[in-house]
């Protein structure tokens, strides 16, 4: 029976809720993780590092990060996904203890975490 409950649990918290014009709307499981981030009020870390932002129990809770440049090879923000469709762009003030410029997208992510906060992108794909 607990089995039961359990894969019960699992899909209603995974399924994708469809809203009346018929279009998909975010699963359950992403609607309560955006509610989880906002709570965390990751705007407070805005001046700050992206160390001390991912000193954040919950916001450290990303799957992957990705880095963000303009023009290409020039590093100036990256993002942090926490599900496949609910990430974070964190802008970065200016880099300063990683090199900007990487011919080969490479940079390290513990010099990136010297790095202070400009501004923070939410995005919720709907």
């Amino acid at each position: 029976m607990r089995t039961l409950i359990a894969i019960l649990s699992f899909f209603l918290l995974n399924s994708v809720c469809w809203s009346q014009t018929g279009k998909i709307n975010i699963s359950k499981a992403d609607s309560l993780l955006i509610k989880r981030i906002r709570n965390e009020k990751p705007n407070n870390y805005i001046g700050k590092t992206l160390n001390e932002y991912l000193s954040n129990e919950f916001l450290k809770k990303y799957t992957e990060w990705v880095p963000i440049t303009e023009p290409p090879g020039k590093l100036y923000a990256i993002i942090l996904s926490y599900s496949e469709k609910v990430y974070v762009e964190i802008v970065f003030t200016d880099i300063i203890y990683q090199k900007k410029f990487s011919e080969k997208m490479k940079w390290d992510f513990a010099l990136l975490k010297k790095e202070k906060i400009y501004k923070i992108n939410y995005s919720w794909e709907e």
